[in-house]
């Protein structure tokens, strides 16, 4: 039965000297900074563990390695940036968190997976010259050029005629799509047609389109009568002024 324990690993000793020698090993110091932290200890075998994986990665010719954290699930290529995880303030809230305290420790060591080689320059411009020339198209020279540029090369204008009639598509680059947005004026023939739909429209209703130029005569008569008005109230009113002014004067 062991008389002397440790309150950090949770380990029984026999003696006192087991127990010196026990707070000189890196486990228990280990141990030690993690319940400073607030977070309970890992034992031996996980101990052990974690330094066996430590000291793989630090070997430079063997096989890359993957280390990962079995509570955070966050994988790391080096060890030195694994065990900075392991101390994080994240890590350990987690596991202070953890109702099985043995997971915290817990590091998972595999081979970490060969990247995909990437293809020689020399094979994609072989890939690139086959499509090319499998997207070369005979065209019979006798057949007449329904396509044209526009606007100075900057529209693509495409014709297509058909028995129904002709159709036209322009193509162009992005700067011109505020123009293209843009409703274009209808013709002389359309803008006669519509004018004489609303105005036969507006005459059905009983509203007038265009005055006649009577009643534009008779508008100016009375706008020069309202004028004239004014004006001859202006005066009235200043004429009584000034008679009130020279009535207190005298």
């Amino acid at each position: 039965m062991p008389t002397v324990t440790c309150n950090a690993c949770n380990a029984g000793f026999d003696d006192e000297e087991q127990q010196r020698l026990h707070y000189r090993s890196e486990w228990h110091r280990y141990n030690l900074k993690r319940k400073v932290a607030g977070v309970p200890g890992v034992t031996e075998a996980l101990f052990l563990a974690r330094q066996t994986a430590l000291a793989e990665g630090s070997n430079s010719d063997s096989t890359p390695m993957l280390y990962s954290c079995a509570l955070c699930g966050k994988e790391y290529r080096s060890s030195k940036a694994h065990a900075q995880h392991l101390n994080s303030r994240s890590h350990l809230m987690k596991a202070s968190q953890e109702p099985n305290a043995s997971i915290a420790g817990i590091t998972i060591v595999k081979p970490r997976p060969e990247r995909v080689q990437r293809r020689a320059p020399s094979a994609v411009e072989e890939d690139e010259d086959e499509d090319e020339e499998e997207e070369w198209v005979e065209v019979d020279p006798n057949d007449k050029d329904n396509i044209e540029l526009g606007s100075g090369g900057a529209e693509l204008v495409i014709t297509n005629k058909s028995e129904k009639g002709t159709r036209v598509r322009t193509l162009g680059s992005r700067e011109f799509i505020r123009y293209y947005r843009q409703k274009p004026r209808p013709s002389v023939a359309t803008d006669r047609a519509l004018a004489l739909s609303l105005a036969s429209s507006y005459k059905s209703m009983g509203l007038v389109t265009v005055q006649s130029k009577e009643q534009v005569v008779r508008l100016k008569v009375l706008r020069a009568m309202n004028k004239t008005g004014v004006e001859t109230m202006r005066t009235k009113i200043g004429m009584k002024s000034n008679v009130k002014r020279d009535f207190i004067l005298q």
